[in-house]
C-alpha cells in the first residue's frame, strides 16, 4: 500500500480585485447618482456601469439615485443584465458569466412613434387621448436619423378625460435641442398615466394635402 502525501496540494488564490459591469442606460446620469461599497463609473455610451473592489466580493447594495426637479431624466423601461471578473494575486483572472440583475418597468404608458418626418412642406399630427380621471405628465426623448439623441423633456401635461395636441410642442423642442428640422426622427412619449387610458395617434401631412399614418408601438401584433 502505497501513501501519498498531499500536504500542500490545496491553495486557495487570493483575490485582490473584483470588478462588476452592469448594462444599464441610465439615460444620462453621472457617477455621482450611483453608491456602493466599491468605486461606480457610468458610460453612458456604452451604457454600462463599472463597480471597482480592492476585494473578493460576495454581495453589495447597489444605489442609484437620480436627479430629481428641472434635473430629472426619464428611465427607460429595460432590462439589466451584469458580469463579474475577479483578478488574483497570481494576476490571472476570472470572468463570471453574465446574469440577470432585475428590471425597470413603468407604471404607465411608453409609446413610441418610430418615425416622423421634418421638411419645409411637411407637417406633424400628433395626439394624446386620456380616458382616465387623472391628468398626467408627457415626457419625450427622440433619435434621429443619423443617430443623435435628444431628450425633450417634460413638455406638456395630457389633460383627463381630453385629447391634447403634442406636435408643436415636439418641434419647438427639437429645433431648441439642434436638430435641423430637415430629417426623420423616432419619437418615444411616456405619459405619467395608467396604460389602459392613453391612446396616441401619429400622423403627418405633406403639403397640406397627402396625409401619411404613422403605426406606432400600441398597435404592433393587433
Amino acid at each position: 500500500i502505497s501513501q501519498v502525501d498531499t500536504t500542500g496540494w490545496i491553495t486557495v488564490a487570493a483575490v485582490n480585485a473584483t470588478t462588476v459591469t452592469l448594462n444599464a442606460d441610465l439615460a444620462g446620469m453621472t457617477s455621482s447618482a450611483i453608491s456602493s461599497n466599491g468605486t461606480a463609473v457610468y458610460n453612458d455610451t456604452a451604457k454600462q456601469v463599472t463597480i471597482s473592489y480592492a476585494s473578493q466580493v460576495t454581495t453589495d447594495t447597489v444605489t442609484i439615485t437620480p436627479a430629481t426637479g428641472t434635473s430629472a431624466v426619464v428611465l427607460n423601461a429595460q432590462d439589466f443584465d451584469l458580469a463579474a471578473n475577479y483578478t488574483y494575486a497570481t494576476t490571472k483572472t476570472a470572468l463570471l458569466g453574465s446574469r440577470a440583475a432585475g428590471e425597470w418597468t413603468l407604471n404607465g404608458a411608453m409609446v413610441n412613434v418610430p418615425y416622423m418626418p421634418y421638411g419645409p412642406s411637411v407637417s406633424q399630427i400628433l395626439y394624446i387621448t386620456n380616458t382616465g380621471s387623472l391628468d398626467a405628465d408627457v415626457n419625450v426623448t427622440a433619435f434621429d436619423d443619423t443617430g443623435t439623441a435628444y431628450d425633450l423633456g417634460l413638455l406638456t401635461v395630457s389633460k383627463a378625460g381630453a385629447v391634447t395636441g403634442l406636435a408643436k410642442e415636439v418641434k419647438d423642442a427639437l429645433e431648441a435641442k439642434g436638430f435641423d428640422m430637415s430629417g426623420k426622427v423616432s419619437l418615444t412619449i411616456t405619459v405619467n398615466a395608467q396604460d389602459k387610458d392613453i391612446t396616441v395617434y401619429s400622423a403627418y401631412n405633406v403639403g397640406g394635402a397627402d396625409r401619411g399614418n404613422v403605426v406606432n408601438s400600441q398597435y404592433k401584433g393587433k
